[in-house]
């Protein structure tokens, strides 16, 4: 943030409106993510019973483009991505708070 100090307000406005919009960015990140995460909460106890019923499913997922990986290897990943994103919102606000300081002075 020592870098900021040495700008002039112009500047430090073009930046403000940079980090602004990269704080609204993420925030729309992480809503998409919760939204993601209720989704796949709510279909994985499907998807799980489906394919234990059918055995050709279940022999088969391969050929139905099915990853590997299971729902609950996504929403674990899902949920650790919102986290990260949340320390990232944390650390944009932060950065908005040191430049409207600095603008005021």
């Amino acid at each position: 943030m020592d870098k900021l100090s040495g700008l002039n307000i112009d500047k430090l406005e073009e930046v403000k409106r940079k980090a602004v919009s990269h704080c609204l960015n993420l925030e729309c990140k992480k809503e998409q993510l919760h939204i993601l995460i209720k989704k796949l909460s709510t279909i994985s106890g499907q998807r799980l019973d489906l394919l234990y019923k059918s055995q050709e499913i279940r022999g088969s997922s391969n050929g139905f483009g099915l990853r590997k990986s299971s729902i609950s290897d996504e929403l674990k990943f899902a949920e650790e991505s919102r986290n990260i994103i949340e320390v990232e919102i944390k650390n944009a606000k932060y950065q908005l708070k040191v430049i409207e300081n600095l603008i005021k002075k």
